[in-house]
This record gives structure tokens, C-alpha cells and sequence, in this order.
């Protein structure tokens, strides 16, 4: 650095690389082909050379540290304390540590003890231990060294160069960077501050700041900018500029794009500026309604062109999708992986051949979202993929599966590193579709990533464990931001402290209230409030001092002005800044975001293409559920049945309602198998029955364990064993005080045929009473034996089939109840049946009191069903609920659109009422 003889010095990254740029076009009009470039390097830049000259001209004999290793330090001491394993508290002590050296605030070691919060006295303990850590191991940490560097430069151990130019520096300089500035010049370096840079910032304020109190502590001015010349100029620039006052924050930041878009328009080689003051908090949000506004075809699933906007602020790494499935890949578990990180994968365009098999990789996630478990071990996941022809794929995961079996238990995290690497590399991540720009800068940032993690060698003191590898790894992720460089677009949306010391041609302020300018004071958690009393955003003058000189700095980076702020609550209007009382201000009632375009009209289609099906092969998949659906809304048995808009609805861990009611349904099954009547059932005694009772429920859960190993652990099994042969034994207990009967058919596989088409059915009990055969189905839900009653559209028409598709009719037909609250029979019966709940259809109440002929029910049922079958394969679907009711836990709302039917929306408040 000493062989340059000037650096221009600015506070941002951002205003470097604008600066740099405006510099290169100042040569180009000039008509250079080559020129030599200045040294142009943003604050925290220079002061990383100035570490590393520290180092490297001896001033200090300690091993340098990175910010995220003396994260890790910091991580290590809390960990001994109360915080095991929470990073948000290392965070926290970080930034008080930052805090203390950028202020030149008291040492810790002189703080009175007795004055000392809780928190206070904790981190008091941490710093001394952090220090004897660094001193242990011969480590020096960033912030230490950084406030070291003035006694370096004071003493003439550092080069620098003759001229420093302040470029850009619109806010006080912290006590610690006038430190560095005033040892500078003491050394003969001549300090520039450019027009931006407020009066006296590199010589009264940086000679005050230089001299400590008795405590060695600066005390910076932290009282309000009361000065005339300051205020009368806030005043002055505040009298032009126009605000506008919205309904809401979207309205707002919908009312700025729309107007960078038309001063675009007007003028597309000018910049064009929006500040966010709460940028940070709303990228999502800006993001959104900027590309809503100026990449309309993007927004809606186009191809998306290249931006004119850019957003300068960037999100934390792990956010990015890229990163997040590294991540997510790195932390698969082989032996337990649930459906979620499954499903991300499978749609992960990051993974090779992605765009190749992207089809088959979703009817893997649709077969295993409606046929597996919760979670799957890698070999189930395997054999789930191989069904679907996802070549590449079922390679990926071979090689992850093999590469993950040949790991070691423990090492340093730069092994770590390669083996994270190679992972990746089974998996051909970043192999899938073409990257775009941001892409391969993202790509290219983790790469730098895993490089820092790997440097963690230096603080970890040994191997460690994958897991916490990976957590070490996701720790750094979220520490570290990703920006997109700026590819010259003229638009951009900005930060405070990004937007400051620039200059553009229009400049919109949001987020002009009161709330905002100031902001209120925030105090550091583990700093005492006499010590950090000198901090300016530590107490409410320092916040106004501090939000004047911004409102100052930003009226003045552009001749066209615009503000405005939104409403946040209701009940309230959001109020203007006080610093710009004199601001002309006018109410937005609204902002429209639609362009309204003329629509085809289309004239309501209820008839879809009839189905034509082959005389040989008239059977539909499905089963009773096309009636049921048919009966329901015709829409749905269309949308279900032959376009297969069927819901996939991601499983849960443990056993659901359905899983339970196929348990008990199995068990049942498995008891009476082999148990030809009642008699036999009474003959067991009570030793014999439990066995029985309890072989059952075992069976029964072994075979769906077989299928589903991780789908209970050992306590979950041993529970629901307890609760199944509960269940089994108070259900036994009604079928003990029946009639007698014998069971002769279980599961019985048999067929009907409908207006031509096939309908296979399962029956799961059929029993001989006195009466004649008697038809059970089990069922775990509510059930009603109303909902049979023979109308057109049959409420729940799958036991009427179920009568009609046995050769011989049955003379009765019933629910087995098998909910813990109704365990009962619900049916019906030609005659006296002597079961509680198997009503005598000619003795019947409600809405079968007018049916009193079994043969005249059953043609009913018939006529009824072959109508409702005859509908299907015309083509009949109409969006037509039965009921209201019906629409409640329907999946295609999407689809119909029942909701914006104004007939549906009246039936739905007559049933609630």
C-alpha cells in the first residue's frame, strides 16, 4: 500500500464500486484507452490490509483470527456457562465486544462490580476468559487488533499513504476510526474530506475523540445537532420535497416502483434511487412488487429478462435456495430422512438431471406422499425412485450412500470440508439446470464459504463430530450475506446507510414517520448503561442527532425529491417525521397494481367428453369411490377420477386416523380368520381370548411395520399395541352379546356393473344370522345409516353397492362402529335382527319410516346408482355440491372456484346458521 501516494477512502462497498465506476467513465469521455486505476477501497477493506501489514511487519506475534473463528471462541466460552448451545448469545457478546473498541469504551476489567447487571457481570466473565483463550493459544482477534492499529501507526510501524481522501462520510466517524484517522495525519499524512463529509469530521471531532477520560474511555458528543447552520439546512431541503401518506406498506412500495418506472421511462440513462429504511426486514417484500411492477411476464412464470432494478442489500446466506439445498443435502440422515427434506430434494433443480427427469422425480414424491410413512430410511428412498425411472438420480444416490459408508467418525473441519464437498458431488449438485448470474455467484460465495469453515481448524483444537461439523457450517451460513453484484442496473433500492454519500438524479425516502426518524434508542444486553452511555444510538439524542444527519445526507443526494410513509395500524394514521415538519404532505387513498385487459367470455361448460369405455376392459380404478364422488359433485368425480387432480397430502409422523382405522380393521381380520362362528368365539376362555386378542393386534402391526419400519418407535409401538387390544376387547364385547351368527366370508373380492361400468368391490364381513346373510363394514369415523336413504344422490352410497354386487342380496346390512366413543351397529334389516342399532326396516324411524319393502329398497338403491354411473360416463360434471358441507375438506377449490359462486356462498350461511 505504501506505493501509492493517494487513497480515496469511502464508508461502503457499495460507494467504492460506484465511485470506481464514475472514475472509469471520467476517463473514457476523456478519451483514454488505458489509465492507471487509483487506489479506491471502502473502510472495513482498508482496515483489513491495515491488519494484515500488522501482521506481517511483525507488531504482532499472535496468529490472526477470522471474524467467524472468533465467533466459534466466543461460542466455546459461553458454552461452559448457562447458554449451552445458543448461538444468539455469542452473537450478542460479539457485538458488545465490537461495541467496547469501536466507542473506546471502558475495559470490562474496570467496570464496579457492585454497579454490574446480571448479564453485565456474565459477559465481564466471558471477556476474561475469551482473552485467556487467545493469550493460551497465541490468538488475536479482528476487533482487538483493529484497536491496536493506532499506537502501530503512531509509532510509524505501518505505510501509508501521503493523502487519504474522505469520500462519502455523511455521519460522525466512530471514536476508534478518528483514532486511526488522527494517528494518520500525526504521521504526516495528509486528510481530504470531499463536500459530503460534514465540517470538522476529520479535525475537531477526530482531536475530541482522541482523548480519553481518566477511565481510558472516549467520550463522544452525543448531544442532539442543535447548531443553526444544520437545522436551518434540514429545514430548508424539507420544504421541497413532497411526501406522500398511504393506506399500507404495500401501497407504498407500490407507488415508488411505479414511479422509478415512469422516470425511467421519461429518461432511461438517469439513476434512479429508493430508500428503505427497514430494507433489512422487507427484501421479500420489495423484491416482490419491484418485479410485480417492472418484470410483469417474469411475475407471471415467464422467462424473466434482465433486471433494471437492484436491491443492495443481501439476505443470509442459508436463505438462498442454492444454499439452502447444499445444506439440506448435507444434513440427510441415511438411516431416518422425513418426506419434507425428501420432497425438497426431489424438486431441487440443483441435482443432476433435474430437467430431465423432473417428471419422473414428482410421481416419486406423489407415490411416496401417498403410500409411505413419514419418514424412510435412504435404501427405502432408493427403491422408491428406481419405480419411476430416475436413472441419474438412483446413481446420485448410490454414490451418496457408498460415500457416506466410507466417512470416518470424526475429523478437523477442513476434512470435513472435502467430504462435504464430495457428498455434493455424488448428488451432482449444481449439475441440474442452468445457472444463471446470481447462480454462479451464489456458487461461487459458497465455495468461499466452505473454504472459511475449513480455516476453523485454527480454533477447534481437534476432530469433531459430522453433526457438529454441520451445525459449526449452518452457523457460518447464517453470519454470512450474499449480494448480488450490481450489473449497472439504474434503478436501485437501498438501505440508509448504502444510499448515503451517493448522488442520483431522483431519490424516493420511504417510511417517513415518526416512528422511524429517530428510531429508538438500543442499548447493548450486556453492556452496563453507564458504560454505554456514550454510544449515540444508545440514548434518544444521539438517535436524533443521528437521524438528522441522514435525513440531511439523503435530501441532499438527488435535485428531484420524493418521501412518503404508510399507515401501519388501522385504527391510526402514521405521523410525519418532526425533522420535516415544514414537508408539504397529501393522503393516497389508493394505488392501482392491475392493468385491466378485455377477457374472453366463456359460456359455462358442465359437459365434459364422454367416457368411451372398451367392452373387454370396462373397469375404471377407483372403485366405489367414483359414485360416492359422482353422488357428491360431479365436478369432483370428474377432476378425481379421469383428470387425477388427486390431493397429496404430505403424512405426519406417527399414525394417523386412517392408519388406526386399518389396524383395527386388520385386526379384526386376523381374529376371526380361522374362527368359524360365535359359538367358538364363546367357547374361548378368558387366558385364551387375551392371547387371541393380543396375536391380532401383533400381527396386525407387524404388517404395517413391514412396510413402514420408522413409522413408531419402541415406546409408540408398545402404546398403540395397548390401545389396539383395548380396542379389540370392547368390541368383542358387543359381537359376545349378539345373536348367533357365523362369519363366512372376510375381505370377500367381488364386482358389480353399473350402466356399463365395472366397479370392483371389497367386502370386510359377511355373517349368516337367522335372518340371512348379514353385511358388515367396519368403519373408525361417524357414521350414519340415514346417509343410505335411497334419493338420486345418495349420501354414502358404498353399503348399497356393496348389497347389489353379492349374488345372493343380503337380508340385512350394518356399520361396525369402531370409533373409542360410538362403539356400536348402525344398520338395517328385513325383519327382527336382535342387534341394538340394526334397525327392522318395516319398523324403521326417520327417514326411512316411508320404506317399509327390503326388495323395493334395494331397486331404489339400483335405479339410483346405475343413474349416478350413467352421469359419470357421459361426461356429466357440473361444479354442483350436494351440500354445502360437501366443499369443506375438498382439495379442488383451486379448481372449481366454488367459492366465487354467490348461490354457494348463500347455502353456506344457511347451514351455519
Amino acid at each position: 500500500m505504501g506505493t501509492q501516494s493517494k487513497l480515496l477512502l469511502t464508508p461502503t462497498a457499495r460507494l467504492a464500486r460506484a465511485r470506481a465506476q464514475q472514475l472509469a467513465r471520467q476517463q473514457v469521455a476523456a478519451g483514454c484507452m488505458v489509465w492507471r486505476r487509483p487506489l479506491l477501497l471502502h473502510y472495513a477493506a482498508w482496515l483489513q490490509q491495515l491488519r494484515e501489514q500488522a501482521v506481517l511487519q511483525g507488531c504482532v506475534e499472535r496468529v490472526l483470527i477470522a471474524p467467524e473463528q472468533a465467533r466459534w471462541l466466543w461460542q466455546q466460552v459461553i458454552d461452559k456457562d448457562v447458554f449451552v448451545g445458543e448461538p444468539k448469545v455469542a452473537e450478542l457478546a460479539a457485538s458488545a465486544w465490537q461495541r467496547l473498541h469501536d466507542y473506546r469504551l471502558a475495559d470490562p476489567e474496570q467496570w464496579p462490580k457492585l454497579e454490574l447487571s446480571d448479564d453485565a457481570a456474565a459477559f465481564r466473565h466471558w471477556v476474561w476468559q475469551f482473552r485467556r483463550r487467545c493469550d493460551d493459544r497465541g490468538y488475536i482477534d479482528p476487533v482487538t487488533l483493529d484497536a491496536r492499529l493506532p499506537e502501530y501507526i503512531a509509532a510509524g510501524r505501518l505505510q501509508l499513504p501521503q493523502r487519504i481522501e474522505l469520500i462519502g462520510f455523511e455521519l460522525p466517524l466512530t471514536p476508534l476510526q478518528q483514532a486511526i484517522l488522527n494517528a494518520a495525519a500525526a504521521t504526516g499524512t495528509e486528510l481530504i474530506a470531499d463536500a459530503s463529509t460534514p465540517a470538522g469530521t476529520v479535525t475537531e471531532r477526530a482531536s475530541s475523540a482522541s482523548m480519553p477520560d481518566g477511565s481510558g474511555a472516549a467520550k463522544p458528543d452525543t448531544r442532539p445537532d442543535t447548531r443553526p447552520d444544520a437545522m436551518i439546512a434540514l429545514r430548508q431541503a424539507g420544504q421541497n420535497l413532497q411526501v406522500q401518506r398511504f393506506v399500507d406498506a404495500d401501497a407504498e412500495l407500490l407507488a415508488a416502483a411505479n414511479w422509478a418506472r415512469l422516470q425511467l421511462e421519461a429518461k432511461p440513462d438517469q439513476t434512479i434511487a429508493i430508500v428503505v429504511p427497514d430494507l433489512n426486514g422487507r427484501i421479500d417484500q420489495v423484491d416482490t412488487v419491484f418485479r410485480q411492477v417492472f418484470a410483469a411476464p417474469a411475475f407471471a412464470l415467464q422467462s424473466e429478462s434482465q433486471q433494471c432494478w437492484h436491491i443492495s442489500l443481501g439476505q443470509r446466506l442459508q436463505q438462498w435456495p442454492l444454499v439452502s439445498d447444499a445444506l439440506l443435502l448435507l444434513g440427510l440422515d441415511p438411516a431416518r430422512i422425513d418426506q419434507p427434506r425428501i420432497g425438497r430434494v426431489l424438486r431441487s433443480p440443483f441435482v443432476r438431471a433435474w430437467p430431465e427427469e423432473a417428471a419422473q422425480r414428482a410421481a416419486s414424491l406423489a407415490a411416496m406422499l401417498r403410500d409411505a410413512s413419514y419418514e424412510l430410511t435412504g435404501k427405502q428412498w432408493l427403491q422408491q425412485v428406481q419405480q419411476y425411472g430416475n436413472q441419474h438420480l438412483v446413481v446420485c444416490l448410490q454414490n451418496w450412500l457408498q460415500q457416506l459408508a466410507q466417512q470416518p467418525v470424526q475429523a478437523l473441519p477442513s476434512g470435513w470440508a472435502a467430504q462435504f464437498q464430495q457428498q455434493l458431488h455424488a448428488f451432482g449438485f449444481a449439475d441440474g439446470r442452468k445457472l444463471d448470474s446470481r447462480e454462479f455467484q451464489l456458487l461461487q460465495r459458497w465455495h468461499e464459504l466452505l473454504e472459511a469453515f475449513s480455516a476453523m481448524d485454527v480454533v477447534t483444537l481437534g476432530p469433531i463430530r459430522r453433526a457438529e461439523a454441520l451445525a459449526l457450517l449452518n452457523e457460518c451460513a447464517s453470519h454470512s450475506t450474499f449480494r448480488e453484484r450490481n450489473p449497472g442496473c439504474p434503478v436501485e433500492i437501498l438501505g440508509v446507510a448504502e444510499a448515503l454519500g451517493s448522488r442520483f438524479d431522483a431519490l424516493w425516502i420511504t417510511t417517513l414517520d415518526a416512528d422511524t426518524w429517530p428510531p429508538p434508542a438500543r442499548r447493548e444486553a450486556l453492556l452496563p448503561g453507564p458504560v454505554q452511555a456514550h454510544i449515540p444510538t444508545a440514548n434518544s439524542a444521539g438517535c436524533l442527532r443521528l437521524a438528522a444527519l441522514q435525513l440531511r445526507g439523503l435530501l441532499r443526494s438527488a435535485p428531484q425529491l420524493r418521501g412518503s410513509l404508510a399507515n401501519t395500524r388501522e385504527s391510526e394514521q402514521a405521523e410525519l417525521t418532526a425533522l420535516l415538519m415544514d414537508a408539504a404532505m397529501v393522503d393516497v387513498e389508493a394505488v392501482s397494481d392491475t392493468i385491466e385487459v378485455a377477457l374472453e367470455v366463456l359460456t359455462e361448460d358442465v359437459m365434459a367428453p364422454a367416457l368411451l369405455l372398451d367392452s373387454g376392459n370396462n373397469q375404471m380404478p377407483g372403485g366405489t369411490g367414483i359414485i360416492r364422488d359422482q353422488s357428491a359433485c360431479p365436478f369432483r368425480a370428474f377432476a378425481v377420477h379421469r383428470l387425477y387432480a388427486r390431493e397429496l397430502r404430505p403424512p405426519r409422523p406417527g399414525l394417523n386416523a386412517m392408519d388406526r382405522g386399518n389396524l383395527l380393521h386388520k385386526a379384526l381380520e386376523l381374529f376371526w380368520r380361522h374362527l368359524p362362528d360365535q359359538a367358538a368365539f364363546k367357547a374361548l376362555d378368558g387366558a385364551s381370548l387375551t392371547q387371541r386378542i393380543q396375536r391380532a393386534a401383533t400381527n396386525a402391526l407387524q404388517k404395517l411395520l413391514q412396510k413402514h419400519p420408522l413409522l413408531l418407535s419402541q415406546v409408540g409401538h408398545d402404546l398403540e399395541q395397548q390401545c389396539l387390544q383395548r380396542a379389540l376387547g370392547r368390541w368383542l364385547a358387543l359381537e359376545r352379546e349378539r345373536e348367533p351368527f357365523s362369519v363366512t366370508a372376510l375381505e370377500q373380492l367381488t364386482a358389480i356393473e353399473l350402466a356399463g361400468l365395472r366397479i370392483n368391490v371389497k367386502i370386510d364381513r359377511i355373517d349368516k344370522t337367522d335372518l340371512g346373510e348379514m353385511l358388515i363394514d367396519y368403519k373408525s369415523g361417524k357414521v350414519n345409516k340415514a346417509d343410505w336413504y335411497p334419493e338420486p344422490r345418495i349420501a354414502d352410497p358404498q353399503l348399497p353397492l356393496y348389497a347389489l354386487a353379492m349374488q345372493t342380496p343380503p337380508q340385512a346390512i350394518a356399520f361396525a362402529s369402531l370409533a373409542p366413543d360410538q362403539m356400536r351397529f348402525d344398520g338395517l334389516a328385513n325383519g327382527t335382527s336382535n342387534i341394538p342399532g340394526v334397525a327392522d326396516l318395516a319398523t324403521a324411524k326417520g327417514k326411512f319410516k316411508a320404506v317399509t319393502d327390503w326388495s323395493a329398497l334395494l331397486q331404489d338403491w339400483q335405479e339410483h346408482l346405475q343413474t349416478l354411473a350413467a352421469d359419470f360416463l357421459a361426461g356429466k360434471a357440473q361444479v354442483h355440491p350436494r351440500q354445502a358441507s360437501v366443499c369443506q375438506y375438498c382439495h379442488l377449490h383451486a379448481l372449481c372456484r366454488i367459492h366465487e359462486r354467490e348461490p354457494f356462498m348463500e347455502a353456506q350461511e344457511v347451514t351455519a346458521e
